[in-house]
């Protein structure tokens, strides 16, 4: 019987786990129902052929073990990491740390052996029994004879921003951008309480970020769901911002283009994010650019019966997709994102559209007209400014430069994204006026905005586009403040977790207040080069 005794005492101490049950919870019999809450079981390990095994009554504990104390998130729906307790003489404590957690209703779980445990006389079960841990809570550890020890349990509420709080718990790995993982989702706003939890496909974003280590992450919920404050839909993106010193240049270009008053331009807000329960600092949490009713709003494919009664989103990107070709004139680089499904018939028909606008706009030293029945100038003058006052040098590459077209309609331009890197640094010309040949990049080729100038029609365009958002436009600066004063207290722990020492942006190695400083001063720069130049017009 003593030998017994010894095998299951050690098979305790093998799996770990957390305790045999309360002493006066069915003695006589142990009730399967108890095992599921063993996460430190091993999977291979069958909880029901072992019952006869763990039951307390056929075996005593002689010394109390604690051997860990934690609050999971899997068993408590606001908690957004897992708290593990350093443990010392007759004490564990935590700290939460990013977000601000309500205490007074928190179901533990812990790792050790005792007969019995009990807080303030009531008997606790690990994963369901829940505590106040407002204040310090002494758990009682019973062994078989009675005698017990006292632990005492202390939870305390680290520095926290008022920024929304977001976790990502994923069933694998997240490792690249075609491969959809379900990911368990939730957010916490500090503001007023609002906790949300659901459940979300997620993929690596394809951004400057990419080869990173920190990463951008592309979220799809079942259903359209509305996000702090922004319309619903099923699709969002989680940006690092990695490339970026600032942490501000995403942010600042999305304002630039709600002061254009653009068709449609993501909007975005600040969080922190935890994944897979390590902390991540910064993120932007953003509206996807698809097609959607309260999105880019185009004709749906599934209503067209032909071609041109579709409506496209169009990405220029040397990434290619798989509806990627190059245009007939200036080898422009065309991704066609939407429909993701176009047949051999539509890709044809985008081929011939953007064919004729070169054709139109390269015909001779003047463009032909003609271009404006299939271009949407406002559109471009508002994407021009966009891209001028940015100094987005990746439209000129082109990188995630987005158009769209309607059933029937002109191609439009926009919207923005991906302005974290290689925008907003000094210069005293043109990014996409004179020249059709880029110079960031020898080989490639830039839009076609030489020609749309020679149109006077276009000129007069920009020119109205500047006259009634200029002054709007000037105020940039003074968002660029409220924004820093948004994140100030959470960026740098940021950076120092991600170091941005290296990038196409010229404030990489500045200290961050600095970098905001000269963030700042190039758009002021930037603002009074473009008004000279277009009151010169």
């Amino acid at each position: 019987m003593l030998r017994r005794h010894v095998k299951i005492i050690v098979k305790i101490r093998r799996f770990q786990l957390f305790f045999m049950a309360a002493a006066v919870l069915s003695l006589c019999s142990c009730d399967t129902d108890l095992f599921e809450l063993y996460e430190g079981l091993p999977k291979d390990t069958d909880p029901k052929m072992e019952a006869d095994v763990w039951s307390p009554s056929e075996c005593g504990i002689d010394e109390v073990v604690l051997e860990s104390f934690s609050i999971r998130a899997s068993l408590n729906r606001e908690v957004l990491a897992d708290i593990y307790f350093n443990k010392t003489d007759g004490r564990c404590q935590a700290t939460v740390e990013h977000y601000k957690l309500a205490m007074s209703r928190l179901v533990p779980t812990w790792n050790g052996t005792a007969a019995r445990v009990t807080v303030n006389g009531v008997d606790q079960i690990p994963g369901k029994s829940a505590v106040d841990f407002s204040s310090p809570v002494t758990y009682r550890f019973y062994a078989s004879d009675g005698k017990y020890s006292d632990i005492r349990i202390v939870l305390e509420q680290g520095e926290c921003s008022e920024l929304p709080v977001m976790s990502l718990t994923t069933e694998k790995m997240v490792s690249d951008r075609y491969t959809w993982v379900m990911s368990s989702f939730r957010y916490h706003l500090p503001s007023d309480g609002t906790f949300f939890q659901s459940e979300v496909r997620t993929r690596l974003l394809y951004d400057d970020s990419f080869y990173s280590d920190k990463k951008s992450f592309d979220l799809e919920f079942d259903r359209g769901l509305p996000m702090l404050g922004m319309a619903g839909d099923t699709r969002w993106a989680l940006i690092s911002n990695v490339p970026d010193r600032t942490y501000l240049r995403n942010k600042v270009a999305g304002r630039i283009g709600s002061v254009l008053d653009m068709a449609w331009n993501p909007s975005s807000e600040y969080c922190e994010l935890f994944v897979n329960n390590v902390y991540q600092g910064l993120y932007l949490f953003s509206e996807q650019v698809t097609v959607g009713e309260k999105r880019v709003n185009v004709t749906q494919a599934d209503n067209a019966r032909n071609p041109e009664e579709a409506g496209y989103l169009f990405r220029m990107d040397w990434n290619r997709e798989s509806h990627w070709f190059q245009t007939a004139v200036m080898e422009l680089p065309v991704n066609i994102v939407y429909p993701s499904a176009v047949d051999a018939g539509g890709e044809r028909y985008v081929r011939d559209f953007f064919k004729k606008i070169e054709q139109y706009l390269y015909r001779k030293e003047q463009p032909d007209t003609s271009f404006r029945s299939l271009v949407d100038m406002e559109s471009f003058a508002k994407c021009w400014i966009a891209y001028e006052l940015t100094v987005n040098g990746n439209a000129a590459v082109p990188s995630s430069v987005w158009y769209s077209k309607d059933a029937f309609g002109k191609l439009c331009a926009g919207p923005l994204w991906s302005l974290d890197a290689n925008s907003f640094n000094e210069s005293d010309r043109f990014i996409l006026r004179d020249y059709e040949t880029s110079d960031f990049y020898a080989d490639t080729r830039s839009l076609w905005y030489s020609r749309l100038f020679r149109d006077t029609a276009f000129v007069r365009t920009v020119k109205d586009v500047w006259e009634q958002h200029r002054e709007e436009l000037k105020d940039i600066v003074s968002y660029v403040d409220e924004q820093a004063s948004v994140i100030s207290g959470t960026v740098g722990y940021t950076l120092q977790k991600w170091p941005t020492d290296r990038g196409s942006n010229k404030d990489m190695k500045l200290p961050w207040k600095e970098a905001v400083d000269l963030l700042k001063r190039h758009v002021s720069d930037r603002w009074t080069f473009l008004d000279k130049s277009i009151a010169s017009w």
